[in-house]
């Protein structure tokens, strides 16, 4: 099972606050009028999934809400419908489809799917007991009009953010995370490792001489130049040293022109960090051949440690950066790379 990221995206934090704000106002009125004036069990069930959106919301503000309060939410809803259902029938069959909907926003394809299935079927059973097969006729036909739609509308919207998402934050050239994606990424990831006390270290990449390289062959050259360079970048790393979500490589990215990052997430020692350098300057000892263009291209590295540096993604920039320009002044050819 899985949410939506733009369900529980903090970007849409406070668009999904007021979603869950107004159910549960929903809910609570909806289980006064049954306390009060209709079926108490019906309130009650109204009343208990009340209860969760307020504390899905309450948690937003701490952390993502908790993918079993959403399934909390939904059951309470589920036992109220089939009740509304069973009492009043098309009543109860009519709120099914808004709840439909709001299952396919949140959840999965896949999953929302067998939960409207779900909803549907108990509420359409709990009616047929009560109206008879004429509910049914007319009912059916509606529902899986409705699956079909929400289904195909969510999944468009679904290919569509990740499309934007991709070109937002990675590198048009060479397919790597841009600034954005990659310091995003890093934010997450340096809070997680300074609350497990685990070790980061941050490599920062620099190709020398590459102006030289555009203004000799032009741009287009260099352009091709780069993305070789970034793929050189990542086949000189070992599989377990990369990190991937959604088939994309989180912990490399292209900060601007010819400079390059990478994180290594648990580094152990500084003599594995010096041999994952000496891999990657490695990578760049075969020319790069552009058409008829033949380029021998050598970098310099600076690194620096998360737990040196407070865990403050811009003091291990910063750190990162000083050190290759450093590597850059002293001319370490042999090794390229200076260190924290």
């Amino acid at each position: 099972m899985q949410l939506r990221k733009w369900a529980t995206s903090t970007a849409n934090a406070n668009y999904a606050r007021a979603i869950h704000w107004l159910a549960f106002v929903i809910c609570v009125t909806y289980a006064i009028y049954h306390w009060l004036w209709d079926i108490p069990a019906i309130g009650t069930l109204a009343a208990i999934a009340g209860v969760i959106a307020l504390a899905s919301t309450l948690g937003s503000f701490h952390r993502q809400a908790a993918t079993w309060l959403y399934i909390g939410f939904f059951t309470a809803q589920l036992g109220a419908l089939a009740l509304t259902s069973y009492y009043y029938g098309m009543r109860g069959v009519l709120l099914v489809f808004p709840i439909v909907n709001a299952l396919f926003f949140i959840f999965n394809n896949t999953f929302a799917s067998v939960y409207s299935v779900v909803f549907i079927g108990l509420c359409l059973g709990a009616a047929y007991q009560s109206s008879g097969a004429d509910i049914l006729i007319r009912s059916i036909p509606a529902f899986a009009l409705c699956l079909l739609f929400s289904a195909a509308y969510t999944q468009s919207l679904n290919s569509h953010n990740e499309r934007l998402y991709f070109v937002a934050n990675h590198d048009a050239l060479t397919k790597i995370h841009n600034r954005r994606g990659f310091l995003a990424w890093f934010s997450r990831t340096l809070k997680q490792a300074q609350k497990n006390r685990e070790e980061i270290a941050l490599f920062f990449f620099d190709l020398d001489k590459f102006k030289q390289v555009n203004d000799q062959y032009g741009h287009e050259v260099g352009d091709r130049v780069l993305v070789s360079f970034s793929k050189r970048l990542i086949a000189a790393l070992r599989s377990s040293e990369i990190i991937t979500e959604s088939g994309s490589i989180q912990n490399i990215g292209r900060l601007s022109g010819d400079e390059f990052v990478f994180a290594l997430v648990g580094a152990d020692n500084t003599s594995n960090v010096e041999a994952i350098a000496a891999r990657m300057l490695a990578a760049l000892d075969e020319p790069i051949v552009v058409g008829e263009a033949t380029i021998k291209l050598s970098a310099s590295i600076g690194v620096s440690f998360a737990s040196d540096n407070g865990y403050a993604i811009e003091q291990l920039l910063n750190e990162a950066d000083q050190q290759m320009y450093r590597a850059k002044r002293q001319k370490l050819t042999s090794s390229g790379m200076a260190a924290t």
